[in-house]
């Protein structure tokens, strides 16, 4: 979290690895 823009968790989670599942 925090790489990736103003994204959800939900949007990107499963393709971004610093998200906040």
């Amino acid at each position: 979290m925090g790489s990736s823009s103003d994204i959800t968790a939900v949007d990107l989670a499963p393709s971004t690895p610093d998200t906040q599942t």
